[in-house]
């Protein structure tokens, strides 16, 4: 402390330390977040793969008919185009410095047709049904990432239903823009789970993760994509009632002119 020489040079240490801990901790942060990415990018390649096997094996048995070969083969094609850019996507994401996005119009309607294309092996196999009201049908955003964002919601609601259960999938006006929403009437959540829920690697029923599939990346991966689309997700949920998880999308008035 005081004026003299060796207080000022004191002073100065003091602040090269708190810059130098600064740069350390920002290090770390973005050291953390690119290992986020890179287990992101593990689980949402596990689901095409999966399906790749699961449709070349279904092509190598004996009773299959033409139609059906044809048919493993078009989701076969569909699954390999996903991740080729669904890896490049999130690959960009990773190195991404100031994770902006380019927003342009997706049409809502066929965004849920996808999903449901995608999700319609999961569904069948559970005897699901899947009720798509489109009250508003233009949002804006990355058709890629939008995709991966909802096809993760739908297979959140499909593993945690009962069979012939029934899931919603709906879009809608809310001030101050577009909400789209997915409900299902499953298992639900734990209150006190709620808040954690979107963290990545928090799984609420660590005994069935394993059987169902979930290593606790999906919803993580859905707040990452709702936040680069600067969108609010919220859950509601009452254990063995519902989950209903919303998505508000803010429309840019830039690209409402």
């Amino acid at each position: 402390s005081g004026s003299d020489e060796i207080a000022e040079l004191a002073q100065d240490f003091n602040k090269m330390v708190e810059a130098v801990s600064a740069n350390i901790q920002t290090i770390q942060k973005a050291s953390e977040e690119k290992e986020t990415f890179i287990n992101n990018l593990t689980h949402e390649l596990k689901t095409p793969i999966t399906a790749i096997k699961g449709y070349s094996a279904f092509l190598n048995h004996a009773n299959s008919t033409e139609e059906d070969r044809r048919m493993a083969i078009d989701y076969i094609h569909e699954h390999v185009a996903r991740l080729d850019l669904l890896s490049g996507k999130l690959m960009e994401l990773l190195y991404l410095k100031n994770e902006e996005i380019t927003l342009q119009p997706v049409d809502i309607e066929a965004l849920f047709a996808y999903v449901e294309q995608m999700e319609q092996h999961m569904l069948q196999a559970k005897r699901i049904t899947l009720v798509k009201e489109c009250l508003e049908n233009r949002i804006y955003g990355d058709p890629t990432l939008l995709q991966t964002l909802f096809m993760n919601l739908l297979e959140n609601s499909i593993k945690a239903s009962p069979t012939e259960g029934e899931i919603h999938l709906k879009s809608y006006s809310r001030h101050p823009g577009i909400v789209i929403e997915v409900m299902d009437y499953g298992k639900g959540i734990p209150e006190k789970d709620i808040e954690n829920i979107a963290e990545a690697f928090y799984v609420v029923d660590k005994s069935r993760s394993r059987e169902l599939g979930g290593i606790g990346l999906g919803l993580s991966i859905c707040s990452q994509i709702a936040r680069l689309h600067h969108a609010q997700m919220q859950i509601e949920s009452k254990e063995h009632e519902y989950t209903k998880v919303s998505v508000l999308f803010t429309t840019p008035l830039q690209l409402e002119h």
